[in-house]
């Protein structure tokens, strides 16, 4: 079963409330990534968690088993009520949800720069500040090399793209360029 994206919302937002009262987010959040990178990289395991056929007894024992020692209480209590109401699935998003929620409950705002080099921590933090005047929230960048823009950067913040590669003004300038020869 496929689960939307209203409903991974739901579960994590009650996750978060949880997580919240108990004042412990920042440690819920970084359970939520270790699981999630375990089902991620590890596909029989990810595949026997979210199968139907493998018992909910089986599934709760290797939950236990692997994660019991190295997740917060509240976390480890997540995972086995996914379990027992057969919403395994949620797993595999549920970190993206949890920390979406906790970002807007924050006022923080997460930015995806892509550039063609590796940007220092003071380009970083300049970036960040520039962003954070523009959005009026706080800008925590998540940083990535792609050396085929070129130069220049790529930033992806939500659903908006600000293009400012090298490799988009080329295109633009030919597509600038094509139009005046007809």
């Amino acid at each position: 079963m496929i689960h939307s994206a209203a409903v991974v919302r739901r579960y994590a937002a009650a996750l978060y409330a949880a997580a919240s009262a108990a004042g412990n987010v920042d440690r819920v959040a970084d359970d939520l990534h270790l699981v999630a990178s375990a089902l991620h990289e590890h596909p029989k395991l990810r595949d026997a968690l979210i199968q139907r056929v493998t018992p909910d007894r089986a599934k709760r024992a290797v939950v236990q088993r692997l994660f019991g020692e190295r997740l917060d209480s509240l976390t480890l209590q997540f995972l086995l009520l996914l379990i027992e109401k057969r919403r395994e699935r949620i797993a595999l998003n549920a970190e993206a949800a949890f920390r979406k929620i906790a970002d807007e409950r924050h006022g923080v705002v997460r930015a995806q720069v892509i550039s063609a080099v590796e940007l220092s921590g003071a380009e970083r933090e300049q970036l960040s500040d520039l962003l954070a005047r523009r959005t009026g929230r706080q800008v925590l960048i998540e940083p990535q090399v792609d050396p085929g823009i070129l130069g220049g950067l790529v930033i992806r913040i939500g659903d908006r793209l600000l293009d400012g590669s090298v490799k988009a003004e080329i295109r633009r300038l030919r597509q600038a360029l094509a139009g005046r020869e007809e």
